[in-house]
């Protein structure tokens, strides 16, 4: 990441270079593959101001979600190793990264409202898909290899909501086909299927008995994942998801639905604060009543020494007059 760069100029002039770097690779595959899409505003808006100050919201979002959900981990971990309360997250923490969305939504209303054509659905579809594919390509160059795969999903996330995030799917999809290793093969044993030949016949059995063992569905998989970090990340089917919105524009304009979940996050967060609170009231009254306990302690074992010393003196004053 760029940890090392403090000045806002050093920041701009390295993503300047990654994003004329990243077109340039776009300009030549497109020309050796004329199918896929680029469209010819595109080169002129990466260029502008709006589009970096999109970029550069987008970086920091990311940045302090992972710093927070790192955080969250050793929180986790702790708790399991000690008893009593256990250790939380600040809810000012929490609410950076709803800010961080909400200047991250306000600049993508901008670009909105000065790219989309609305009477074109393919333009735009065009225009958006390329956008969010070009801001994945230039932060794999500013974030660790380990960490972009996360990264990458949480861009996916709040563009495209959680049921429809593609590249999430990519990735639990790559992830059974590395457990059962016979899934990758299955279509293509399929396709060269000869019911005459009995050695294709049992390849192919062999394969549907791998396949059968595998998730029926990946939806499953999609709702196993929790986050209370990451905001608006509601867990539905794609049917349910289809009217629902992203959470760019959810944070701007949430359904009914969604300000439901946000006023029940809010609720969660006053009392989480409210717990913080009364479990810092408690730490102190305990330590005011553990001092107290002490100086008593200390008085008592001070008022006995006293009372020794005086003893052996009397005993010793008696023996000298005798």
């Amino acid at each position: 990441m760029l940890g090392q760069l403090h000045s806002k100029y050093e920041i701009d002039d390295l993503f300047r270079k990654i994003i004329e770097d990243k077109y340039e690779l776009m300009q030549r595959t497109k020309a050796d593959n004329p199918n896929l899409l680029l469209p010819k505003d595109f080169s002129k808006f990466i260029t502008e101001r709006l589009f970096m100050d999109f970029l550069l919201t987008i970086y920091d979002y990311c940045v302090e979600l992972h710093k927070l959900e790192k955080k969250q981990s050793i929180l986790d971990q702790q708790s399991k190793e000690r008893t009593g309360i256990a250790p939380k997250l600040l809810s000012s923490e929490t609410d950076k990264i709803n800010q961080k969305l909400k200047e991250i939504s306000e600049i993508y209303s901008r670009i909105l409202l000065k790219k989309g054509s609305y009477n074109i659905i393919i333009k735009d579809q065009k225009f958006f898909e390329t956008l969010i594919y070009f801001i994945t390509q230039v932060l794999k160059e500013v974030f660790d290899k380990s960490e972009y795969k996360y990264i990458e999903e949480e861009i996916n996330r709040i563009f495209r909501t959680n049921p429809f995030n593609l590249l999430k799917r990519k990735h639990i999809n790559e992830k059974i086909e590395q457990r059962h290793y016979g899934a990758r093969d299955y279509k293509g044993v399929k396709h060269d299927f000869n019911p005459d030949d009995d050695l294709s016949k049992n390849e192919l059995i062999q394969r549907i008995l791998t396949r059968k063992g595998m998730p029926k569905s990946i939806d499953r998989e999609m709702m196993v994942e929790k986050s209370n970090l990451k905001p608006f990340f509601i867990k539905s089917t794609r049917c349910a998801a289809i009217k629902a919105r992203s959470p760019l524009i959810a944070i701007m304009f949430p359904s009914a639905k969604e300000r439901l979940f946000q006023m029940e996050n809010e609720r969660k967060q006053l009392a989480t604060k409210y717990t913080q609170k009364q479990r810092l009231v408690k730490d102190q009254v305990e330590m005011w009543i553990q001092d107290f306990e002490n100086r008593q302690a200390r008085v008592k074992s001070e008022h006995e020494h006293t009372l020794d010393k005086s003893k052996i003196n009397k005993k010793g004053s008696q023996s000298f007059y005798q």
